[in-house]
């Protein structure tokens, strides 16, 4: 089965959908919930398809589901006030109106986990009489929270999901306030709402990522592997007008919630850079597409990950001989590295500086100059065939002069065992 956006030619057979969900609600003890009021009016579906937040699902090009989705802070008014008490106080996705034609066993379960994967909180509500939902939530593993109550004064069960370590968004309070997509406790990516969305870097370390135009000032195109909500090409595209930036970003459902939340619609709008072709967006991981596109960039920037770690096809000698050879003859390459209270304490980022030194001729270690008391550091690791970036870059918070001569140390090869250790 697949999931698509509703287009306004599906409406027919939406509407016939919904017609038979109606004679099944009637026919399984549950006539109040959408029979009684002939419920839901084609115009509310056409605004879903307009809104592109209708849904269908399709099994064999054929639908057999639809629904509604949508998320955000409050994306339902009437979730506000509830009998009860939601569990977790997080940006949610909310489902409405799903239905199927019966032809598809699973369809609904899968139309409800899918909309669960995309944001890892998911609050639905149901009628008291409508037992089989009911049961289909419970076992998906979602929790009655209480009672809400609709616009016309109908209550409804009201249901949550949320996984802890999974994505969300949230705004943080304060002089500052920030908007952050994490994954778990790990803050990805951030913008600062003080004067609105900024392009500025909110993380110490991309702020250190930003030294790189400084000292290489000749940048023309660039490949940002590992994009998240795209914060970092927002800024690099929104302040230097010469440079194309390419993004290898494997998690699709990303994009839409960078354009919707975190910038990326105002840096369509005031830059231009869709029509004038400065951004481009593969949705693939960063070494297939090193291998796929014999591309020569000046900046090649890996800010990818897998957990805690940068993502482990992107840490080897292979994968380092492949990025050495998409470079340009003075291109750079830099890469993020989270630490541990210290960069001596962290095996992984010494392996890592003598992995590219045996591929570099040059490569620098450095960190940002302020971790703002998070546990866990971010290093920079450039690396380059040209010294004189190096040089510029050593009164920058050096840490470590990373002249690595140590030929006995193993070179993290592909899937480097000690991520997952």
């Amino acid at each position: 089965m697949k999931i698509r956006h509703l287009k306004q030619e599906d409406i027919p057979a939406v509407m016939e959908i919904y017609a038979h969900a109606r004679e099944f609600q009637k026919a399984h003890g549950n006539p109040n919930q959408w029979a009684k009021n002939n419920w839901p009016p084609q115009e509310v579906i056409e605004a879903d398809a307009q809104s592109g937040k209708g849904y269908v699902c399709c099994e064999d090009n054929r639908i057999c589901a639809v629904f509604y989705y949508d998320y955000g802070r409050q994306p339902e008014k009437t979730y506000e006030i509830i009998d009860g008490r939601w569990k977790d106080d997080s940006w949610y996705g909310v489902v409405h109106r799903i239905a199927s034609d019966g032809t598809v066993k699973g369809a609904g379960s899968f139309c409800i986990m899918w909309a669960f994967e995309q944001c890892g909180h998911l609050r639905i509500d149901t009628h008291e009489d409508n037992y089989v939902m009911q049961n289909m939530l419970e076992k998906l593993g979602f929790e009655r929270c209480g009672i809400i109550y609709l616009d016309d004064g109908d209550p409804r069960l009201a249901y949550e999901k949320s996984d802890p370590e999974g994505r969300r968004i949230f705004e943080t309070e304060g002089s500052d306030p920030l908007r952050v997509f994490a994954e778990g406790s790990v803050w990805q990516s951030a913008v600062s709402l003080k004067h609105g969305i900024s392009f500025e870097p909110v993380f110490p370390y991309c702020r250190v990522f930003t030294r790189i135009f400084e000292v290489h000032r000749s940048v023309g195109k660039m490949l940002m592997i590992g994009g998240g909500m795209m914060t970092f090409p927002a800024y690099v595209l929104s302040k230097y007008p010469d440079i194309t930036v390419d993004v290898a970003e494997p998690d699709g459902r990303l994009l839409p919630l960078a354009e919707e939340y975190f910038g990326l619609k105002e840096l369509y709008d005031r830059y231009h850079v869709k029509e004038e072709g400065r951004l481009n967006v593969y949705t693939q991981d960063g070494r297939s597409f090193l291998q796929e596109h014999p591309v020569k960039y000046d900046v090649i920037i890996n800010d990818a990950f897998s957990g805690p770690l940068p993502a482990a096809s992107l840490c080897s000698k292979e994968a380092a001989e492949i990025i050495r050879g998409r470079l340009n003859e003075n291109g750079l390459y830099a890469v993020n590295v989270p630490g541990l209270a210290s960069a001596a304490e962290s095996d992984f980022l010494m392996d890592e500086i003598r992995t590219l030194r045996e591929v570099f001729r040059y490569v620098l270690l450095l960190e940002p100059d302020d971790h703002e008391g998070h546990e866990r550091d971010n290093y920079i690791l450039f690396a380059s065939d040209v010294y004189d970036y190096i040089e510029d870059m050593v009164p920058y918070s050096l840490a470590y002069t990373a002249v690595i001569t140590d030929r006995d140390t193993p070179h993290l090869q592909d899937f480097y065992e000690s991520l997952n250790g």
